[in-house]
């Protein structure tokens, strides 16, 4: 059977007594599935009486869900690294271009300005401050070097903090023919797209995370490829990136920053529902969704809007 937390409701007071009958149904639904015989289960739909423990009960349980605070858990799984460059909040990563910029703006907020001209900054933009304070920083936790011969292909890499995890492979590579031969790279990249092994895993039941680029960086080595990371599915945090540094050496220091994870609630990635319907025909579809659910037994419930 399908929660009824699951579902977004919505009633208003008039239809207090609609929303109880419907909580009503779930139960008796749920006590007939244990083995309870129907008599008994179905009094709360003629008792008046029923309705207003099973509405505080309903009202608990959401109450409890709005309340309950979300968990992020970062896991080390090499020891040696525990203490090492661990992942961050994002707004608290130094970003030297923030801070001219915000320097510039305080210069010249005292400074005498036309009063009919507005003092605009970047430092002011809202979706930059929120993008950069927006999730986590991962780390680089070793010194790595990264080789390119010129051909555009082919590169070699060391680690350069040795004494830690002599046996740990760090990077990882996907060659032109599993990517590049079937997409248009950005210029000057190189064509085997090189993936980093971080000793780092990642626990939440409640978030998915948009794995990106780390905002604002000012890094031109590389770029990190967008994606999604579902614990659910893959807990391990091994960013993939474009490098574009075709011929030469280049160390990423420890500490350097290598992904973004942007935290988005796991009901935000639904199937898309389009609809022109207005708020009470959708609430009225609701209430009839849930008193024909109430009426099956079966595991996976048809489509609320019918798609």
């Amino acid at each position: 059977m399908l929660s009824l937390m699951q579902l977004p409701l919505r009633f208003k007071a008039s239809s207090l007594k609609q929303a109880g009958m419907v909580v009503s149904l779930a139960c008796m639904q749920d006590a007939a599935c244990a083995g309870a015989p129907l008599d008994t289960t179905s009094k709360a739909l003629t008792d008046s009486s029923g309705i207003l423990p099973l509405m505080w009960s309903l009202k608990r349980s959401i109450m409890f869900n709005i309340f309950k605070k979300s968990k992020v858990v970062f896991i080390c799984t090499q020891e040696a690294f525990k203490d090492l460059y661990p992942p961050i909040y994002s707004r608290d990563l130094q970003r030297p271009f923030l801070q001219k910029i915000n320097s510039d703006y305080q210069h010249k907020t005292k400074q005498p300005v036309c009063p009919f001209r507005k003092l605009t900054s970047t430092a002011k933009c809202d979706g930059i401050r929120d993008i950069i304070s927006a999730g986590y920083i991962i780390r680089l936790h070793r010194d790595l070097k990264i080789t390119t011969n010129g051909d555009g292909e082919t590169f070699n890499w060391e680690r350069l903090s040795c004494g830690l995890e002599k046996n740990e492979g760090s990077i990882g590579w996907f060659s032109s023919n599993q990517y590049a031969d079937y997409i248009n790279l950005p210029p000057q990249t190189l064509r085997t797209v090189i993936k980093i092994n971080t000793p780092w895993i990642i626990e939440t039941d409640d978030f998915c995370f948009i794995q990106t680029h780390p905002s604002f960086l000012g890094e031109h080595r590389f770029t990190v490829v967008e994606g999604i990371l579902d614990p659910l599915r893959n807990r391990q945090i091994n960013p993939i990136m474009f490098w574009h540094v075709l011929q030469g050496e280049e160390v990423l220091k420890a500490g350097t920053p290598i992904a973004q994870l942007i935290p988005i609630q796991r009901k935000f990635l639904p199937q898309l529902v389009l609809t022109t319907e207005d708020k009470r025909h959708l609430q009225k579809k609701v209430t009839n969704y849930l008193i024909a659910s109430s009426a099956t037994t079966s595991s996976v419930p048809p489509s609320l809007f019918g798609i």
